[in-house]
């Protein structure tokens, strides 16, 4: 999330597809989790439909930040082989970050996220499964209804010291969400009859973008590694033109002072001059190279 997949592609495809007036917005999700801001932009697009369209997630395989996503979503679907969970937040960016500071802004990641959930109709005692390790989970089936508890009786699908991952027929039973095959699966049990399918123009608008987020992405990280070479080239560049610029100033000099006798002193200056214009040529060509470095755009 946020590389593949970026807020702002989405954005674009369920922009395109609100122009279709759909009763449904199906999200496929693929992805082992990503950038925790991409993930809240993500939501925001989600929580911006207009009311009449919903937000349906089917999972094949949502890690971390993208179980998050699937959960932000009123209708889970998951496909045979599916997983989802694992959702601790982020904790390698907080190497350093003293003790208690650390538990606060995980605290506030983890609030904010169970209140998605929640307002999804999800259960967030499942969320917090997936982020907590000491924390047990039970579920028993009560008529219709799943009840979700940290205390039996029930099944136990997560002990202390685990992080809760679910896989298809888990995700069933806990009553997060129901299977399905594909996305046609998906609009039939949506619908109760056969569905209609919007065009592709609403994914191909996601892929336009993200291909084009992609290449943004790509140019700034090819920039910043050239970045130094680039500088570098460019200062010793200067200091050849200043030395270029000196010997024929000192050359010119000599000449106008002492005549045909500073010639050898003028010859030295003369090779000097053109060894700095020599490196300086080089000095081009490597900058050159380096900028072909940087990922060209191609549609």
């Amino acid at each position: 999330m946020g590389v593949d997949i970026s807020a702002h592609a989405l954005k674009a495809g369920i922009a395109g597809a609100v122009r279709l007036s759909p009763k449904y917005v199906i999200l496929y999700i693929d992805s082992d989790g990503g950038s925790l801001k991409e993930l809240e932009d993500m939501v925001d697009v989600i929580h911006a439909l207009p009311p009449g369209i919903q937000t349906v997630a089917l999972v094949h395989k949502a890690y971390s930040a993208a179980a998050v996503l699937a959960m932000a979503c009123p209708k889970i679907f998951v496909t045979p082989d599916a997983v989802i969970g694992a959702a601790v937040p982020l904790q390698h960016a907080m190497n350093g970050m003293p003790q208690d500071i650390a538990a606060k802004y995980v605290s506030a990641i983890e609030a904010k996220q169970r209140n998605w959930v929640t307002a999804a109709g999800h259960d967030d005692l499942l969320l917090r499964g997936m982020m907590e390790m000491d924390l047990e989970i039970y579920i028993r089936h009560v008529g219709d209804t799943v009840d979700v508890s940290t205390s039996g009786p029930g099944r136990l699908v997560k002990g202390e010291n685990q992080i809760l991952t679910l896989m298809a027929n888990d995700a069933v039973e806990c009553g997060l969400a129901a299977g399905a095959n594909d996305f046609d699966d998906v609009g039939k049990q949506l619908a109760k009859r056969a569905c209609s399918e919007a065009s592709q123009r609403p994914w191909d608008a996601v892929v336009r973008v993200a291909r084009h987020d992609r290449h943004q992405l790509n140019v700034k990280t090819a920039e910043a590694k050239i970045a130094p070479q680039l500088i570098a080239i460019v200062d010793r560049a200067k200091v050849l033109i200043a030395q270029i610029k000196a010997d024929k100033a000192k050359a010119a000099q000599l000449e106008a002072d002492q005549g045909a006798a500073a010639g050898p002193a003028i010859e030295v200056l003369r090779r000097d001059a053109q060894g700095a214009a020599a490196e300086l040529k080089d000095l081009q060509e490597q900058f050159i190279q380096l900028q072909s470095m940087v990922p060209q755009y191609y549609e």
